[in-house]
This record gives structure tokens, C-alpha cells and sequence, in this order.
């Protein structure tokens, strides 16, 4: 049976899954057990093992992955990407996208986990080798926002995604103060 050892091994689809059920009420801890082992393995796989088979240790999936960005360059299902320096480096329709998934944040703290690929890829862009920025085809958006869900760890998106959530209610609140004056 498949345990991911560290978040280091958990995707990113993966980690969606984790958080409701993290986030969840349980009247029975076995059942979350069940829950979690069954995100990593077929279900009719996990409901045949014995009961002792199955007392395993999965509090390291419980927790929140680390909030430090760790390199502003990687690799995702084998092609590379890099973060925004800077929020003008993003055009007006990324900008836009990138505040419309994040626009109930204050009404739903998880919208970071549940949104994460579609917002991570309207602040990723393509690189080359020496980290220059690559021209956007018009599928690239959704392309990425598949291969962030399917391919990257959450120990690579979740600072990511803090860290744009964190500037979106900074720049929120910054432009609302701006648009009164």
C-alpha cells in the first residue's frame, strides 16, 4: 500500500483532497485513515487489509506544508517555470484571473488550497534554460493549471500560493482605500 513518507511526495491534487478531509469532523479517526489511504490507493485495495494493518501513522499529511519559498525556478512534469518577480509583470488578464480565484478568500480560508492549480498558473510562466520568459500560447493556462494539479508537489506550490494570497489581500484592501479618495 502507497504512504507518501513526507508532504515532499504529496501532489498537489492530492493535497485538495487531504485538506477536506483534514478539515473535516470525524466521529470515528479510524474512518479518516481510511479516507486518507484511500486518496493513494484503490479503495477496494484499502478496505481488505485487516484493521492492524491499517493502524498506520498519517499525522505528517495533516499538517500545513511550509510557507518558504524555497527557489523562484522549477520543474513541472518536465518543463520549466518561474514565479513573477513582481505583480506588474503580470498583464491585466492574468492579474484579473489570479483575483477572480481568489476572490472569496475572506469567506473561504482554504480557497488558496481548493483553487491552487488555476491560481498558480495565472502567476507561473515559462522559462528557458537561462530563466528567460517564453512566449504564452492561448491553451497554456489551462495546460498548466493540469500539470500543477497532476505533477507538482505541494512543497512546491503551497508557498507559492501564500505568497500570492497574501499580496491579493494586501492590494485588495490597498485599492479599495485608493478608490475612496
Amino acid at each position: 500500500m502507497r504512504i507518501p513518507k513526507s508532504l515532499s511526495e504529496v501532489l498537489v491534487k492530492d493535497y485538495i483532497q487531504i485538506n477536506k478531509i483534514r478539515s473535516a469532523e470525524y466521529d470515528n479517526p479510524f474512518t479518516r485513515t481510511i479516507d486518507l489511504l484511500c486518496i493513494f490507493n484503490d479503495r477496494k485495495d484499502v478496505l481488505k487489509q485487516k484493521p492492524s494493518e491499517l493502524a498506520v501513522d498519517l499525522s505528517h499529511l495533516l499538517v500545513e506544508p511550509s510557507a518558504t519559498l524555497k527557489s523562484q525556478y522549477f520543474t513541472i512534469n518536465g518543463k520549466k517555470y518561474g514565479i513573477v518577480n513582481h505583480i506588474n509583470d503580470l498583464d491585466a488578464g492574468q492579474y484579473m484571473s489570479f483575483t477572480t480565484y481568489l476572490k472569496g478568500f475572506e469567506d473561504n480560508p482554504n480557497i488558496h488550497i481548493d483553487e491552487m492549480p488555476d491560481i498558480l498558473a495565472s502567476v507561473i510562466f515559462p522559462v528557458d534554460k537561462n530563466n528567460k520568459v517564453l512566449a504564452i500560447e492561448p491553451s497554456y493556462f489551462r495546460k498548466l493549471a493540469d500539470d500543477i494539479r497532476n505533477h507538482m508537489t505541494i512543497e512546491q506550490a503551497y508557498p507559492i500560493a501564500v505568497f500570492f494570497c497574501l499580496i491579493s489581500q494586501q492590494l485588495t484592501k490597498l485599492t479599495a482605500d485608493f478608490l475612496k479618495v
